[in-house]
Formats: C-alpha cells, structure tokens, sequence
C-alpha cells in the first residue's frame, strides 16, 4: 500500500478537517492518506483555524490526539470624545482612538485610555468568540490653575489664538500645553507656553516693553561689561 492511516481527536471535537484543500471529514477521524508531506487544516466555529504540516509514511499509523483549538477573537471598535486617546493595555501600547482591536475572548481585559489635558479612563471588557462590539468612552477634562500678573495691568491676553480678555487674571486651563500672547498697543507682545498641572497652581509674571526698550535692552546685552584696550 501507498497509504498511511491517520487517527485525529480534538479538543473540542466536530471540527472540520481539510486536506491540502479538499474536505476529508470531522474530528474524530480516521483516514487514509497517500505517502508523502501533507497539509491538514481543523476549523470549528468560534474558534480559530489550526494548521498542520504532517510526514505519512506508507503502511504506517500516524496518532494525532486532541489537538487543541483555541477560541476566536473577539473584535471592539473602540472609539473616544475626544478622538486621539493612546490605548495601552498592562502597559502594551494597542493604538490611537479611534481603533478596531482584536481581544482574546473568555477573558477580562482592562484597557486605558490617555490623552493630554484629560482624565485617564480605564475601561474592563469581555468579548465572546467572534463577537463584535461597538463602544465609544467619554474622557473628562482635567484642569489645572495658572494666575498672571501682566504689566501695564490693562494688557491683553489670547489663549492659543483665541482673545480671552485682560490678561492679569486667574485661570482654569487643561492640563496640557498652551500657547498664551499678551499684548498692547504700542508694547512689544509676548508669547509664551504654559502647561498647567493638575492640584498645582502655576504663577506667570511679564512685563511688556516699548520698542525702544526692547531695542536699548538688545544694545545693552551686545555690549560686553568690560573693554580692553591694545595697550592692555
């Protein structure tokens, strides 16, 4: 005989078993295969495809016993308000919101979402085997204290573009950078960048110059303190 016979078990059983493309039966099996290298592949639902690369010898019996399927992904499409959020799970990086991830199912997974000037959020989810989901998570933002004292008092201030009013005030930003300019006319403006902490108040004192001012302060800081003479 040209043939070798092979017995095959699965855990679970009633999976589909493929040869080289051709349908041969279902788990348990016992068969006839033609000497030579093989390819079987076992396919159950809900759970994911196992390929096998398998020698038969001719008169030979070749035991494969329970070979275990594991289960299918489950699949999440997950968004966030904002959009943007990094998504880390125990620390592994898995993307930006929005995302479609695949999550090993009959387990908890814990994922958490990240992002500048809000809160973090942590969310727990458990997906079934081939089960799709959809969710979309909220972040709150966080805010932190900055005051500034702006001279001449009756300055401007713009918050990242934005006019804001005076700019000697009291402050609620998020807690991430901002771009803040105070100006007046006939002042030289001011920009500068500010990244608020949460519980932590952050002071922010400028003084704006004429363009005379600004020009004799350049002179000053050009002229060094000290001339030598070539006679020493």
């Amino acid at each position: 005989p040209g043939w070798a016979t092979l017995q095959l078990t699965s855990q679970p059983t009633g999976a589909a078993v493929m040869l080289e493309g051709e349908p041969l039966g279902v788990t348990p099996l016992t068969a006839e295969i033609m000497q030579g290298t093989r390819t079987l592949q076992l396919s159950l639902e809900q759970y994911k495809p196992v390929n096998l690369q398998q020698a038969f010898i001719a008169g030979t019996t070749l035991e494969l016993d329970d070979v275990v399927l594991t289960p299918a992904d489950g699949t999440l499409a997950l968004s966030s308000v904002p959009s943007g959020a990094t998504i880390s799970s125990n620390g592994d990086y898995l993307g930006t919101t929005p995302a479609s991830l695949q999550l090993a199912s009959g387990k908890q997974h814990t994922l958490r979402l990240t992002r500048p000037g809000y809160q973090t959020l942590d969310k727990t989810i458990q997906l079934q085997p081939e089960q799709q989901q959809t969710l979309q998570l909220s972040l709150s933002p966080q805010y932190g204290v900055v005051f500034i004292k702006a001279s001449p008092a009756d300055a401007s201030l713009a918050i990242d573009g934005k006019p804001s009013g005076k700019a000697t005030r009291r402050l609620n930003l998020t807690t991430r950078a901002h771009t803040l300019e105070i100006s007046k006319p006939g002042y030289v403006s001011q920009r500068l960048t500010v990244t608020p902490r949460a519980g932590v108040s952050k002071n922010v004192d400028v003084s704006l110059k004429t363009a005379e001012q600004t020009r004799q302060k350049k002179q000053a800081a050009a002229t060094p303190p000290m001339l030598t003479t070539a006679a020493g």
